[in-house]
């Protein structure tokens, strides 16, 4: 009777040792939560294979695209994954929920092996061991509970990433107002396609530098769309237009109650982007916390969600943009200097498109056909008195005050006619009154300004740059730079 009493008690204590461990697993999701898909999958097979005390486990995942596995052992072998994924792959073939293999290690033995072959959006799990009463009915628990948990999680993640993704394209449809492809007939807009052309199948980082309005992030979109990226996400991040505290969860996501109003948990634009292409625009606007983070971002592909621990890996292709001179905002302190060379890897300037006028016919039929079909009207012509309007305009804002001017003549014309009157243009309003003084002079300040530019190759500050030859304060030629839209990068010397 002892010997029974002391067997009952060995075997309770081991259903309670077993009992407090399956307890254990069930903080397994909260861990999982701020994992990747891969990250789960080997935690599985590292679980299972510790758990169980099994000799060899196979876990993957088999949702669209190539499959994530993990595999684990006792003991290494040679070739193992090749030989461990053949084998398990033929029992998952089977249909079978148990059964005995040939161990892919050392075929002069048997593994009792189960199998859990979950659908095509859940994880898949071969687990074998050498004891012959594997598997036992806690085993069976623990790997039906470790692979619920799982496909949970996986499950949830997926509904995220895909509800963030399809939010995030919705906007972009939303926000983009124009053209499908890049149009232009200047030599210089040859050489800037020329550029895309040879930087899109590569995934080298390009920073595209141009006044505001000129297409930088059309350009993005062609060297995304004519990249081997192309079936990923492009996401798109405007920096100028988050406040400055939201920046890093914009980038990065967070975790809940990270800060407040952080209600749950938000996935970052780097994740989203990891097998596409994120794209960072007004990257000079970047506050000096987030300018360190994007820079170990470029640097080592990882980073962490606001408030999170776990360290996160990103494939996403980047691609700047900025309408300032970073090299001065460095001079001035404002932006770090070696996020500059580690974005500058393939720089792709766009002129202005007062620079580029073989652009503005081409342009103002392509607009013009567009707001025609959407606002229903039949436009076929533009007079002479109109298309010399547009020529001999300066176009402060680019290409896209050309797109709002061509879009509200649209919507005035009243025939088949696009008539651009005077009036478009306040700074052209007769060639005397009031008016007219202070567009000479802007005129002349603007020619002043690019002629000191020119003579000194781009410097604005020093002792022979822009600002000394001029007789300003380096700060007050910044500010008159910002007011013309003129890129002191334009006057650099080409290398």
């Amino acid at each position: 009777m002892r010997e029974t009493a002391s067997d009952t008690s060995e075997e309770g204590k081991a259903i309670r040792r077993a009992l407090g461990e399956i307890v254990s697993l069930s903080a397994l999701p909260a861990v999982w939560e701020g994992y990747r898909l891969p990250q789960i999958v080997d935690d599985v097979a590292d679980v299972l294979l510790r758990q169980l005390d099994l000799d060899l486990v196979y876990v993957a995942s088999l949702d669209d695209g190539a499959p994530i596995t993990a595999i684990r052992t006792k003991r290494s072998g040679a070739d193992t994954t090749r030989r461990i994924t053949a084998a398990s792959k033929k029992l998952l073939a089977s249909g079978d929920t148990k059964a005995t293999m040939i161990d892919p290690l050392d075929e002069s033995r048997s593994l009792q092996a189960t199998v859990i072959a979950g659908s095509r959006s859940e994880l898949a799990i071969v687990a074998a061991s050498t004891q012959p009463q594997f598997p036992t009915e806690i085993a069976r628990v623990v790997l039906a509970m470790v692979a619920n948990e799982a496909n949970t999680v996986i499950s949830r993640k997926r509904v995220e990433y895909l509800e963030e993704e399809n939010s995030h394209l919705r906007n972009e449809v939303e926000e983009s107002r124009l053209m499908g492809s890049v149009i232009g007939a200047s030599e210089a807009m040859r050489r800037v396609l020329s550029n895309v052309d040879q930087v899109s199948p590569t995934d080298a980082t390009v920073l595209i530098t141009g006044e505001t309005g000129t297409g930088k992030e059309l350009i993005a979109r062609e060297i995304h769309r004519r990249s081997l990226r192309a079936g990923g996400p492009m996401i798109c991040v405007h920096a100028a237009s988050l406040p400055a505290g939201l920046v890093a969860s914009e980038f990065f996501g967070h975790e809940r109650g990270a800060f407040t109003g952080a209600m749950q948990r938000r996935i970052g634009r780097f994740e989203l982007a990891s097998n596409g292409t994120i794209f960072l625009d007004e990257i000079g606007e970047l506050p000096p916390e987030v300018q360190v983070a994007l820079l170990r971002v470029l640097q080592d592909r990882t980073f962490e969600r606001v408030g999170g621990t776990q360290t996160l890996h990103t494939r996403a292709r980047v691609i700047a943009a900025t309408n300032r001179d970073l090299e001065a905002s460095i001079a001035e302190g404002t932006f770090r200097e070696d996020l500059f060379y580690r974005l500058n890897v393939f720089p792709i300037h766009i002129p202005p498109l007062r620079e580029r006028q073989q652009d503005i016919l081409p342009l103002v039929r392509h607009f013009t056909s567009v707001f025609s079909k959407r606002f229903g009207k039949k436009i076929g012509a533009i007079p002479e008195a109109s298309m010399q309007r547009l020529r001999t305009y300066q176009w402060p804002g680019n290409v896209r005050e050309l797109e709002n001017v061509i879009e509200r003549a649209v919507i005035l014309a009243g025939g088949n006619e696009l008539t651009i009157p005077p009036t478009f243009f306040p700074n052209l309003r007769g060639a005397s009154g009031s008016g007219s003084l202070p567009l000479r002079v802007d005129e002349l300040e603007r020619t002043a300004i690019e002629k000191a530019l020119a003579e000194s190759g781009g410097r604005v500050g020093g002792v022979h740059g822009a600002a000394s030859r001029l007789g300003l304060r380096p700060t007050t030629l910044y500010s008159k730079l910002r007011k013309f839209h003129i890129e002191p990068a334009r006057f650099k010397p080409s290398r």
